[in-house]
């Protein structure tokens, strides 16, 4: 179990700032900004435009607590605790009866491991997204370079632009 949470954490890691730097036209000061794991969780969940409050944000959010857990303590109980919140939250989010009763059939390690892939499927889909709007922003710059000089009125002033 330690090692999956360990390598699944860190590959979610990645995809997560794979996914952020697509966000970012100068990339190389997200990384000097040195965020998180939480920070940077929080940050992906504010740059999506339709899922912001989806269960699987608690889903990462679990796991990244039983890392934490195996990372600076060493409490069987909770850590025990930290995995059962974890597939727990996996049941809960799964997506059909068949995809239910197949979790249901593994054991733990199998169950976390189900739980990982399950959120790189999620993240998978939310980097063609992100790779799509930045290459969508790269285009309107080469078209216009000025373009980001723009000033917009807020919603409250009418939401066009000045």
């Amino acid at each position: 179990i330690l090692e999956i949470t360990l390598k699944g954490h860190l590959v979610l890691e990645a995809q997560i700032d794979q996914i952020l730097r697509q966000h970012f036209p100068s990339a190389e000061y997200y990384e000097e900004a040195r965020l998180s794991f939480a920070q940077k969780l929080a940050l992906i969940r504010a740059r999506h435009w339709r899922l912001q409050d989806h269960d699987i944000w608690k889903l990462v959010q679990s796991l990244n607590k039983l890392r934490n857990t195996y990372s600076h303590k060493l409490d069987k109980n909770l850590l025990e605790q930290r995995l059962q919140d974890v597939l727990r939250m996996q049941l809960h989010i799964s997506e059909s009866p068949e995809e239910t009763s197949g979790i249901l059939k593994g054991d733990d390690r199998t169950q976390l491991i189900f739980a990982f892939i399950h959120i790189q499927g999620f993240l998978g889909r939310y980097l063609v997204d992100a790779v799509f709007l930045s290459g969508l922003l790269k285009v309107l710059h080469e078209k216009d370079p000025n373009y980001s000089k723009l000033e917009f009125k807020s919603e409250v002033d009418g939401g066009s632009p000045v």
